[in-house]
């Protein structure tokens, strides 16, 4: 198997793993070809989930992508929020949930830790996405 359809199906499985121990049916499509990877039934709202493995940026942050790449024709398609609502993106053995909406880029930036200089305004923190924390945010 390739290191990176290890890494995708890794990340697939966590992604089921982590939604199943919070108690939510996890449906996955019968087809290759949907934009999602998964449905997750949320308190009767169903969720589009895209995942995401998350790839080490700098030592400060990680960078997940926002599109999907047909190797064969070289076409990239960006995911919208028609497709998707959350990005599962696991890294360094910690998932995150990140909205659709922010996700308008190719790549996604997430810092885990500051810089000791530079702006830190426009900084795209890790913690806030955490997946707990935004499962709880949901659930409310």
């Amino acid at each position: 198997m390739q290191e990176n359809t290890k890494k995708g199906l890794i990340t697939e499985l966590r992604c089921e793993l982590d939604f199943s121990n919070l108690g939510f049916v996890v449906s996955k499509p019968i087809t290759a070809d949907s934009r999602y990877d998964y449905i997750i039934d949320v308190n009767h709202k169903l969720l589009r989930i895209q995942c995401k493995t998350g790839t080490s940026y700098d030592e400060n942050s990680f960078s997940f992508m926002c599109c999907s790449t047909n190797w064969n024709s070289k076409s990239i398609h960006t995911y919208t929020p028609d497709e998707i609502d959350y990005y599962y993106i696991l890294f360094d053995n910690k998932s995150y949930l990140f909205p659709a909406t922010l996700g308008n880029k190719r790549t996604k930036i997430l810092r885990l830790k500051a810089k000791t200089h530079g702006n830190q305004c426009s900084i795209t923190w890790a913690q806030d996405f955490e997946f707990t924390k935004v499962m709880e945010e949901i659930m409310k």
